[in-house]
């Protein structure tokens, strides 16, 4: 239950992998959406970076929040689900013990007020926990 193999084992269904194409079939014929993830992606690491948080090197639409330790993590993950903020958490061994973090996924659609919601989330569990 604890191997390496049993978490990192996962590999990629065929229809995932159709669905990628498709949409990159779509993006290639409308840059429209692609333009809005970006947009809201940049909007993004640039208030997370002005509120304090280290969001590391990204390059893509996957933006780290480092927390550090794995029982922050756990704190602040709990915390900020409370609060209607679903993130993915990276942990131990996919990272370094001090580099666990959260994960934030964005998208095309998201608006500014829930990212503006998500900044005052995770900035507020930052400053709490």
């Amino acid at each position: 239950m604890f191997a390496r193999s049993y978490i990192f084992s996962c590999a990629m269904a065929p229809h995932t992998a159709a669905g990628i194409l498709k949409v990159i079939d779509l993006y290639r014929q409308d840059s429209s959406c692609r333009n809005a993830l970006w947009k809201n992606t940049l909007y993004m690491q640039a208030k997370l970076k002005e509120a304090g948080m280290d969001i590391g090197k990204t390059e893509s639409q996957v933006i780290p929040v480092i927390v550090g330790s794995d029982r922050r993590l756990r704190e602040i993950s709990k915390y900020i689900y409370e609060r209607g903020l679903y993130t993915g958490v990276v942990t131990y061994p996919a990272v370094f013990n001090k580099r666990t973090r959260l994960r934030l996924s964005m998208s095309a659609n998201h608006t500014k007020e829930q990212m503006d919601k998500c900044i005052r989330i995770i900035t507020e569990a930052f400053e709490l926990l």
